[in-house]
Order: structure tokens, then C-alpha cells, then sequence
């Protein structure tokens, strides 16, 4: 006799393994976002924009803060170089604006960017979408 024969349920499983990975990849990828970028930030901020827009879009965000106007959001990422960047983002009409993207302070610390934001905005844990 079979394997399959003697466990019937095997066949079962693995379906519902499938259907784990599915849904998984299907949350994934709905969790990332898509921004429209606008020409502000390389204009003023040079290859530094261009640097924080490719790191924020190829890979989730460090952390994401939120304005206290409720509507303007904030992605913390990491350069290539180590240095640090925040890239400020709006919903419009139901799009992701890239309104700029840039290094505080120009010395690329952490801790300089978490100050920064400190004063207006506070730590976003939820979901953008």
C-alpha cells in the first residue's frame, strides 16, 4: 500500500500550505505602495532624493511617521551609503504624491532625522495604503 493511501490527509495539507503561501504573497504586496515622484525633490535636493526614492522603494521603510495634520506622511530609509533620509509623502485624489525626499541636517544620522520629525510629526504604526 501507498503512503498517500495510508495518509489521506497528506494531500490536504499541502493544499492548505498553498493557499498560506498565496495569501501571504498577496499581503505583501498589497502592503507596498506606490509613489508618484515629483520633480521638487531632485531639483532641491539632488542625488540625495534620488538616493532616499530608490531605497523607500526598494524596500519597506525603517519607520513611517505621520504629520499632526493627519495627512502627510513621512518614510524613514536608509541609503546605500548608511546615511539616513526621509521621503514626504501625501494621498492625492487617491495617489501617493512624493512631495520631496532628503537628508536633515545633511549629516545623515538617525538620530538627527528622528529629531527632525520630532517636532511635528509622531511615530505612524499602522498601514498605509
Amino acid at each position: 500500500m501507498s503512503a498517500a493511501a495510508l495518509n489521506p490527509q497528506r494531500p490536504a495539507q499541502f493544499g492548505w500550505a498553498l493557499i498560506f503561501v498565496a495569501f501571504a504573497i498577496a499581503i505583501i504586496t498589497t502592503l507596498a505602495i506606490k509613489v508618484i515622484p515629483q520633480p521638487h525633490a531632485t531639483e532641491k535636493h539632488g542625488s540625495d532624493a534620488a538616493a532616499i526614492r530608490k531605497s523607500c522603494d526598494g524596500k519597506d521603510p525603517y519607520q513611517i511617521w505621520r504629520n499632526k495634520d493627519g495627512k502627510t506622511f513621512y518614510q524613514i530609509c536608509q541609503l546605500a551609503d548608511k546615511r539616513w533620509g526621509i521621503r514626504v509623502i501625501v494621498k492625492q485624489d487617491g495617489n501617493w504624491i512624493e512631495k520631496t525626499a532628503f537628508v536633515p541636517d545633511g549629516n545623515g544620522s538617525l538620530q538627527s532625522v528622528l529629531k527632525y520629525l520630532a517636532n511635528f510629526a509622531t511615530r505612524y504604526s499602522g498601514v498605509i495604503k
